[in-house]
């Protein structure tokens, strides 16, 4: 019985030696778990409770950074068709007036068609008339039907 006694307090004595010891680093642990739970809080404050208070946040965000154009930016045509000279595109009074007319003209109305019609006369062999494609306004008009066959071979 005296044994137990004994055991019953140097296991008391262990319980308040190792509440002394972990005290300062319970008081820490807790200190530290209170700023993070402030810090949640305030994070939680910040997400938004449904779809459209997301969106709203999503909208302001993107407002209040600064936009920082690309390299590329000025390669890129504007949205509008202003009529104004762009080096993203122009109109063209004439294309390729060396090269003889054809019976049915090609559809160039678009990057797109253009691309298409180029395509399809390279995969047939057909350079010469694959040489429509191409704007071969930079040649002189006397070599471009003798250059425009030669060219769309190193295009394809």
């Amino acid at each position: 019985m005296e044994s137990n006694h004994r055991m019953v307090g140097v296991l008391s004595l262990g319980m308040v030696v190792l509440a002394l010891l972990l005290a300062p680093l319970v008081t820490a642990a807790n200190a530290s778990n209170n700023t993070a739970v402030a810090s949640n809080t305030a994070t939680a404050r910040q997400q938004p409770d449904n779809i459209v208070d997301y969106a709203i946040n999503k909208i302001t965000q993107d407002e209040e950074e600064p936009k920082q154009e690309s390299a590329s930016r000025a390669l890129l045509a504007e949205t509008e068709l202003t009529g104004e000279y762009n080096e993203a595109y122009y109109i063209l009074n004439k294309l390729n007036s060396g090269l003889p007319q054809l019976s049915i003209p090609a559809n160039l109305e678009t990057p797109l068609a253009t691309l298409e019609f180029f395509n399809s006369a390279s995969m047939q062999n057909n350079f010469a008339l694959a040489a429509y494609a191409l704007n071969l306004n930079l040649i002189p008009e006397a070599s471009q039907k003798n250059e425009a066959e030669d060219l769309a071979k190193k295009l394809d």
